[in-house]
């Protein structure tokens, strides 16, 4: 499971994408969209590598595809509380 922080209060068009760091050259992006309830969903979900070419310099790849299960959504001000309270195996946003 994926833990990811959202901010509940900025909406562009009812979507937003967030880009976390899990490693220093791997990064989760998660696209949320906003439902007509109110509540956010995630549409899509992938893993990225950072490469490096001799033309270009660096560039990401997508590496592997979530699926959207594997995110668990929570608002920003909500998720350290969480974190405090349990241990997570697989969280990019809480350290452990």
């Amino acid at each position: 499971m994926y833990y990811v922080q959202y901010d509940p209060h900025y909406w562009e068009q009812a979507q937003q994408y967030i880009l976390q760091d899990i490693d220093e050259d791997r990064r989760l992006i998660v696209h949320l969209f906003l439902t007509a309830a109110g509540t956010p969903k995630v549409v899509r979900a992938w893993i990225e590598q950072a490469y490096i070419t001799r033309r270009d310099g660096w560039k990401w790849r997508i590496v592997e595809q979530l699926r959207p299960q594997v995110i668990v959504l929570e608002p920003r001000e909500a998720l350290q509380e969480s974190c405090a309270a349990s241990s997570i195996s697989n969280s990019v946003s809480c350290a452990r």
